[in-house]
């Protein structure tokens, strides 16, 4: 199995039953030898086989040897902090958090909420300007990939800003030196892609899981530390990205004239992309920006976050602590635009003779044969004689 993607199977301890493939919406799963293994080339790294698996054999990449052997070398190496920490270190004030970073040997910890106000900040300005349209943001990189994978025509309605956590990056080698490394903290595994794509801005990504695991090790406990000033300043509104509609209410202001909109999920996400209407909007003048986030109910969802705190409990924390403020017209005091292509995945499409001769194959000769019940992990019998055809399923 590949384990240098982000997100990977741990091949014994897989119990073939597919609960990952009925999960992805992508389809991003391979069955090989009875086992599942990811599709790096489809999959967007949303992290949603990694909750559902109930063998834990789905995993994301650690890269905590690589963060020590960061900090070893000499380096100055800053964390970036993803806002939905509240949610998976419940009741530790975050300056304890920083704290117990500098005891690992960074030199500083920073909000990754930092650089949302920035997005916000410039996304404002670019709404203001624009003409009548669809607009999406760019600040979950699983929603990013989503998008350019299986909808790249409308990668052209991204707004041409970074997301967060680059602008951050940016942020402080502005304000420490471009020498810096900046290690980033989180719930995510998409971010382990930004990490892999831009080394010089982002040195690596690792999860709220993967720390914690870390200060274990070395005998480090939150509750003991003392509290430790962020740096270079704390964020503010910035802290509500994580949660679903945060980052449009970091937007509200009379000054932006666009409906907003919120929608988290891959699949609410593909639902809402393919019933829009492109060119009916644009006629009717009307200017819209979509929100994404690719888990349900945001970051704060994600998949390393715990399962056992509440949802609701989780986003009135969240709330609590994020000031209740508009981003419009922040300074952005570093250049955060960044155009998005597409990395189109053309499905193969099989002839229905084919498709046919795959079906006869699992024993399904007419149309009452297939019963669709979905267990095998595709949602009929028809899309999983295709994934056999395509060598993404085995009988």
């Amino acid at each position: 199995m590949n384990q240098n993607f982000p997100i990977y199977t741990t091949a014994n301890e897989c119990q073939d039953c597919y609960k990952c493939v009925r999960h992805c919406h992508c389809k991003a799963i391979r069955i090989v030898n009875a086992r599942a293994a990811v599709i790096p080339e489809l999959c967007v790294s949303c992290g949603e086989c990694v909750k559902v698996c109930p063998a834990e054999a789905k995993k994301i990449r650690s890269d905590l040897s690589r963060a020590q052997y960061l900090l070893h070398s000499g380096a100055k190496v800053y964390a970036s902090i993803a806002p939905s920490y509240v949610g998976y270190f419940k009741d530790i004030p975050i300056g304890r958090l920083a704290a117990a970073l500098k005891r690992l040997g960074f030199a500083g910890a920073s909000e990754t909420a930092i650089g949302a106000q920035f997005v916000s900040a410039q996304t404002a300005e670019l709404l203001k300007q624009a003409e009548p349209g669809v607009y999406l943001s760019t600040a979950c990189p699983a929603s990013v990939d989503f998008i350019r994978k299986y909808y790249p025509a409308w990668t052209d309605n991204f707004l041409p800003v970074t997301s967060p956590v680059m602008a951050h990056c940016k942020y402080l080698k502005q304000v420490y030196g471009d020498d810096i490394k900046v290690i980033f903290v989180g719930p995510c595994a998409a971010k382990k892609n930004e990490a892999d794509r831009n080394p010089d801005d982002l040195s690596l990504a690792i999860t709220f899981a993967a720390l914690e695991s870390w200060l274990k090790s070395e005998g480090i406990s939150l509750d003991k530390m003392n509290e430790e000033p962020l740096v270079p300043v704390q964020a503010e509104e910035g802290r509500v990205y994580s949660i679903e509609g945060g980052m449009n209410e970091t937007l509200r202001s009379p000054e932006v004239d666009a409906r907003l909109l919120a929608v988290s999920g891959l699949p609410n996400i593909a639902r809402l992309i393919e019933k829009v209407e492109l060119n009916t909007l644009k006629e009717s003048g009307s200017k819209i920006f979509v929100e994404m986030l690719a888990c349900d109910g945001g970051c704060v969802n994600g998949p390393v976050m715990r399962r056992e705190s509440s949802r609701i409990d989780i986003l009135l924390e969240t709330a609590a602590h994020a000031p209740h403020r508009s981003s419009v017209g922040r300074e952005v005091p570093v250049n955060i635009q960044q155009l998005i292509y597409p990395d189109r995945y053309s499905e193969p499409q099989p002839d229905e003779a084919a498709i046919l001769q795959a079906l006869h194959r699992i024993g399904k000769y007419s149309a009452e044969d297939e019963l669709n019940c979905g267990g095998c992990g595709y949602n009929s019998c028809r899309e999983f004689a295709k994934a056999m055809l395509d060598g993404k399923a085995e009988t």
